[in-house]
């Protein structure tokens, strides 16, 4: 369990609720998919964020699935490709 320090479950809450909701938002019509980025300055917790809200929904919802992707630790790869297949591989051996 990652200790949340810096009292982020507004934060989670409100990731969760966007992402319950995405429906009510305008997208594509076509493949109708969102992406969202959390972006932030060196050293200032996106990462902790990330995981204390992967811990969250795992524990609390579910309604939504993770896949965690780090570019940083994938980046000895030649095709970012292959790591993300793997991660959601291994959400779908999960799932069965």
């Amino acid at each position: 369990m990652i200790e949340d320090k810096l009292n982020r479950s507004s934060y989670i809450n409100f990731i969760k609720n966007l992402i319950k909701n995405s429906q009510n938002y305008k997208r594509d019509n076509e493949n109708k998919s969102y992406i969202m980025a959390i972006d932030s300055p060196w050293g200032t917790g996106k990462t902790t964020l990330i995981n204390l809200l992967k811990e969250d929904i795992e524990k609390n919802d579910d309604e939504i699935k993770c896949i965690v992707y780090n570019a940083w630790k994938n980046d000895y790869c030649n095709n970012s490709f292959e790591p993300l297949c793997y991660e959601h591989q291994n959400l779908l051996v999960i799932m069965l």
